[in-house]
């Protein structure tokens, strides 16, 4: 058996994952990954176990990716074949355990045994027969991927780099001086973005990944001194050389990521985006969507930009009431747009017009009648990976829902294509017998005689090799059905998905305007809701900067905003309405008194002059 299969299946999976469960996925950077040297790959983690299937799915020349795993996973037989034919590596503990800085004499030495096996994998080393068996030259120089940040966490910047991803490329180099690997190439230390629209969003025109692979981080100078201080025994030079290091990997990591100081600056700078670029903003280039999120986010947090600080504020509260309106109505900016603009008057008529037309569309337009037989096919995935959502995940960290729809889910959907599977051998089989349906005349000819052959000979006809050929026939008519299958449904889940979403829309506009204002939530029970969508719990794994002796952070980030009462969205509807314009006039204002000028701050002025000025003059007089 191929040492590697179980690697291969899994990379296919990843790849699977990605096409199917995100809409876009764009990578930049492959010029910066080398094709065949040793790699070590330090990446953001912010999305669980999507984070290593994107890494394993889009890293460039298609290299084998190998990640830590703990060593007592391969004392099972059945465990360490998995394991071992996966590409993942023994290590004896958590390389990004904190370490105590009173025993830095034991340091290297721990180091040494942590890490001999990553240094032996990035040279190409196989183990054999068991760990401590190598045989050089038997794999090519591999790849081996990290996640400095030690845990997947849901933070508006990255919070933490620990020393695991600094250890392994300077004890690389150490390995490489001390052994006399001349023939064993130097590393190359990448940092990679990783930038999501929208974690947890399936098949929506939200859910996006943009994948940065950044320039390698030069480690020369790092390697020299860290082998001179290890052959002296200096564990003291040696620690502050590894966290001179860290720190570089991770302003690396900061610059090719988003990054907001409080989640009251990315909540507002995220619905801020979808202002300026209203209906556009689910049709931006990644790459625009990157530059403009960091643009407006400096524009509402960084003490270099000089504007009016009231005015700053006074912007954030009203974009943050109108995100948490949205949030606990279950809407999207883009999507009430679409469906009420904010240039036509919220009334009664209006709502049961656009509830008529959005009903009207969604069920007469061709694309529902095109999608419904495929859309069966995908009812177990669907259904599968809602239960999952809402009864595995916890709401609160978008990462774990978008983790359980993609695992759950592709049980499902791996149910649906067994079927078809077995669907199309017992065609096969029962057009070997009969031959019936094979008349030339129909689009499914093309598939129907390949099927009919195929069942001739696995029913005996032509002896072995005759078996053989029926075999492989069959196979090669399941993987293209079933790989049409998929394309149909990606060409047409996207736009009924929009769809909707936009028929429920109208149907809670329409619920919220047609009944009284009296039924509406009293404005002092609205506190709660004002305050943007609630934030992740406190990560248990990740270090937060501590309280002062008044009992409050120093990190701003730290703030938790709690889930709100659940509500009927109906109540919010006209607040919600109301919290748009005052939305729409803050950000129209503000952007107009900036003097800064650059091109992502252009860009943004430009919107706001053409989308806000212009178009929603009425809303600030």
């Amino acid at each position: 058996m191929e040492p590697m299969l179980v690697y291969f299946i899994l990379r296919k999976i990843s790849d699977w994952s990605m096409s199917i469960f995100y809409s876009e996925v764009e990578v930049v950077g492959k010029e910066n990954v080398p094709k065949d040297s040793p790699l070590l790959v330090c990446a953001n983690h912010h999305n669980e176990i999507m984070d290593i299937a994107t890494l394993t799915a889009t890293i460039p020349h298609r290299r084998q990716v190998s990640f830590w795993a703990k060593s007592s996973m391969f004392k099972n037989p059945i465990t360490r074949f998995i394991l071992t034919s996966s590409g993942a590596i023994p290590v004896k503990r958590n390389p990004n355990a904190p370490k105590d800085s009173s025993s830095s004499s034991a340091t290297i030495p721990a180091n040494e045994s942590l890490f001999a096996e990553t240094s032996r994998a990035l040279a190409g080393e196989r183990p054999r027969g068991n760990l401590a068996n190598y045989v050089t030259g038997v794999w090519p120089d591999r790849v081996v991927g990290v996640f400095p940040e030690g845990t997947s966490y849901t933070e508006p910047h990255i919070m933490q780099a620990k020393e695991g991803a600094a250890w392994a490329a300077l004890d690389f180099a150490k390995w490489k001086a001390e052994d006399d690997k001349a023939g064993v190439k130097p590393l190359s230390v990448v940092p990679v973005g990783l930038v999501y629209t929208d974690k947890s969003q399936y098949q929506s025109r939200y859910s996006k990944i943009y994948v940065k692979y950044g320039e390698p981080i030069p480690i020369q100078a790092y390697a020299r001194d860290y082998v001179a201080a290890s052959l002296s025994n200096d564990s003291t030079t040696a620690h502050s050389i590894v966290a001179k290091l860290t720190e570089n990997i991770r302003t690396e990591l900061v610059k090719l990521s988003i990054n907001a100081p409080t989640w009251d600056v990315l909540y507002s700078a995220e619905i801020a985006r979808n202002i300026l670029w209203d209906d556009q903003a689910d049709q931006m280039k990644l790459e625009d969507f990157d530059k403009t999120t960091r643009t407006i986010i400096a524009l509402l947090s960084d003490p270099d930009v000089k504007t009016d600080v009231e005015a700053r504020r006074l912007t954030i509260s009203s974009l943050l009431k109108y995100s948490g309106l949205l949030h606990y109505s279950g809407l999207r900016h883009n999507t009430l747009s679409a469906v009420l603009p904010a240039t036509s008057s919220p009334g009664k008529c209006q709502a049961i017009r656009s509830l008529i037309f959005q009903f009207a569309v969604t069920l007469l337009h061709p694309r529902l009648i095109l999608f419904f037989p495929v859309a069966i096919l995908y009812t177990p995935a669907y259904l599968l990976g809602f239960l999952a959502s809402r009864s595995l995940a916890n709401p609160l960290l978008p990462e774990t829902v978008a983790e359980f729809k993609v695992i759950v889910g592709g049980v499902g959907l791996g149910i649906s294509y067994s079927a078809v599977t077995i669907a199309l051998t017992r065609l096969a089989l029962y057009l070997g017998r009969h031959g019936a349906l094979t008349t030339g005349r129909r689009p499914v000819d093309f598939v129907v005689p390949s099927l009919e052959l195929a069942g001739r000979f696995l029913r005996g006809e032509g002896g072995l090799s005759g078996r053989v050929w029926g075999i492989a026939g069959l196979a090669a008519t399941v993987y293209l059905s079933l790989k049409f299958l998929t394309h149909w449904h990606k060409w047409l889940v996207r736009g009924n998905y929009t769809q909707l979403k936009r028929l429920i829309a109208s149907y809670k506009l329409a619920a919220g305007l047609l009944r009284p204002a009296s039924a509406a939530l009293a404005a002092d029970k609205l506190g709660p809701y004002l305050h943007g969508p609630p934030t992740p719990p406190l990560n248990p794994f990740v270090k937060y900067q501590p309280k002062d002796t008044n009992g409050s952070s120093t990190d701003d980030a730290n703030k938790r905003i709690l889930r709100a009462p659940p509500v009927a969205s109906h109540k919010l509807i006209r607040h919600l309405l109301d919290a748009r314009k005052d939305a729409l006039r803050s950000v129209a204002q503000y952007v107009a008194g900036l003097s800064l000028k650059g091109d992502g701050v252009d860009d943004v002025k430009r919107r706001a002059a053409a989308l806000n000025l212009r178009r929603y003059t009425d809303l600030q007089r």
